[in-house]
């Protein structure tokens, strides 16, 4: 069944990250870190929707990353109970060194593909994504960094 084995599937590839990147940071920081990283001064309810999670889980992974010193947020001038995200120098250099291992994980989830099946899965699942994302109880942006 597509479902079992996308969960399956989706197990594997977190797997396969985590034994790459040494697991100091979890996927979905990461994808927080590279999202606020490529659109600095986003708040917590566009970050959601960029990545796809839900604002509890958006919530307690900014924590997360705020307790680490990874990233900060600030009141906005404009309106003081919304926060705005930036990330720290110790968040730039956690993706920098995180990054390479991250590279390799990607390949490593493909592993058993040629690069023409690869190229094929890759585009049919985005497309499976994209027709299906309003299905998600937290659907993504389709215009948002897809880095992880």
């Amino acid at each position: 069944m597509p479902g079992h084995l996308i969960r399956r599937m989706q197990q594997i590839a977190v797997s396969i990250w985590l034994d790459e990147t040494g697991g100091d940071l979890r996927p979905v920081q990461y994808a927080t870190l590279s999202a606020v990283r490529h659109i600095p001064g986003m708040d917590q309810l566009e970050l959601a929707r960029i990545i796809g999670i839900d604002r509890s889980n958006a919530q307690e992974v900014l924590a997360r990353l705020e307790k680490r010193d990874f990233l900060e947020r600030r009141a906005d001038p404009r309106d003081r109970r919304r926060r705005r995200l930036f990330i720290t120098a110790a968040g730039e250099a956690a993706l920098d060194q995180v990054e390479p291992a991250n590279i390799v994980a990607q390949s490593r989830i493909l592993d058993g593909l040629d690069d023409t099946e690869r190229e094929l899965f890759l585009r049919l699942l985005s497309r499976l994504v994209l027709t299906n994302n309003h299905h998600s109880r937290a659907p993504a942006a389709v215009d948002g960094p897809r880095d992880d």
